[in-house]
């Protein structure tokens, strides 16, 4: 059996499968909405995990050339009170730091990219249904008119609004609790140098009272900052800031959250750009779906959640790991694909499930009005310790 393959997003998740299939003489297409891999910001930098992303990347043979991009000194990280007192400094030169290098999302990304075969890639392929056909396949049907016929297997790699997603379950993501304003200060150590010097080369979090400035160091000498807090999600549109002025939405927010905070983390947020709003959404812990044949997810699309256990993307190219290793023998007629799908879900939901939930824990911990010094502490036992936070 020659399976038709079509992975729907070119995101960690999606070119990491794509790769490894076609290292494996696995043909498939990915289609992604985007005009290009150049049309949109990536976000900000992650540390890849030994046993998740950085084995993706060996298997896939890309390690080598993740070498070039990685920085040890990313994985520093700094924690203040809102009043501006240190409560922890842990340099970028620690063992777990040596374990998880950091990599800007948007060199990943390009790495990936570049590793696949010419044409992998559609751009500007907006999926708006998955039509089942009498047959056992698939039509793909795009915003622009366009019909992809006859898939055996769709791979839903489309992020938090899977439109794949749709076609196993009607369950949609939920609003987490937790707000983001986020900005980003370019070329931070020539224009603000006490800035940067504070954030230092990796991260660097005011915490407290349920909320947080956090601000996160990225290779281009850029910083992108983040204001978090614990709000509704129509919190946006009720508390009276007007977000069309960037000055004004700054002091709006700056007056009504962070007050009496120290002046250089309120400095981040008025030293930004420009400002977007970013309410973060989940999939629920222990999400599953009815199996499908011919239909799967991975990474954000099976099993979003916040970022505060930074496993996102190490979690896409584990699943795109697990995955590839799962279609090959179906691709050989070795294994039912439904087998496949199965085997592949099965230790993903272990896995992701696991995940989901200490990410909550996570934000419990940074949002829920524990002291920063009780935050720190258990920062200091994970990033010093044996503990997974």
């Amino acid at each position: 059996m020659s399976l038709r393959i079509a992975i729907i997003g070119a995101g960690p998740g999606g070119t990491t499968l794509a790769r490894l299939l076609q290292t494996n003489n696995v043909n498939c297409t990915i289609f992604d909405l985007d005009d290009s891999n150049l049309s949109r910001s990536q976000g900000g930098s992650l540390d890849l995990h030994p046993e998740t992303g950085q084995l993706a990347l060996k298997e896939a043979g890309l390690f080598d050339e993740f070498t070039k991009y990685m920085r040890l000194e990313g994985s520093a990280l700094r924690i203040l009170n809102p009043s501006g007192n240190i409560l922890l400094d842990i340099k970028g030169d620690s063992p777990r730091a040596e374990m998880r290098p950091e990599i800007d999302r948007s060199q990943l990304r390009d790495l990936l990219i570049n590793s696949l075969k010419p044409g992998t890639i559609q751009w500007e392929k907006k999926l708006v249904n998955i039509e089942s056909k009498l047959n056992g396949k698939f039509d793909l049907h795009f915003a622009d008119r366009t019909v992809e016929q006859d898939y055996d297997l769709v791979i839903g790699a489309d992020g938090a609004w899977s439109k794949v997603r749709k076609a196993l379950t009607d369950v949609k993501p939920f609003y987490s609790g937790i707000f983001g304003i986020e900005t980003r200060i370019e070329d931070v150590n020539n224009r603000f140098p006490a800035t940067g010097e504070l954030i230092g080369t990796g991260s660097c979090f005011f915490l407290g009272e349920g909320k947080g400035l956090l601000a996160q160091r990225n290779s281009d000498r850029s910083a992108r900052i983040y204001a978090m807090l614990r709000v509704s999600e129509d919190w946006s549109g009720s508390c009276g800031i007007d977000w069309q002025n960037r000055n004004a939405a700054v002091e709006g927010l700056l007056s009504q959250q962070f007050d009496h905070w120290d002046e250089k983390g309120k400095l981040w947020v008025r030293n930004g750009d420009e400002v977007f709003l970013r309410p973060l959404y989940m999939l629920p812990i222990g999400f599953k779906w009815t199996p499908k044949s011919g239909v799967t997810l991975l990474g954000d699309a099976a099993h979003l959640m916040t970022p505060f256990a930074g496993v996102g993307v190490n979690l896409a190219m584990a699943d795109a790991l697990d995955l590839s290793k799962a279609i090959i023998p179906a691709y050989r007629n070795e294994i039912s694909l439904s087998a496949a799908l199965e085997q592949y879900e099965n230790k993903m939901y272990e896995r992701s499930g696991e995940s989901a939930q200490r990410t909550m824990n996570n934000l419990n911990l940074m949002f829920s009005g524990e002291t920063a010094e009780n935050i720190a502490n258990t920062f200091k036992q994970f990033m010093l310790g044996d503990g997974d936070r």
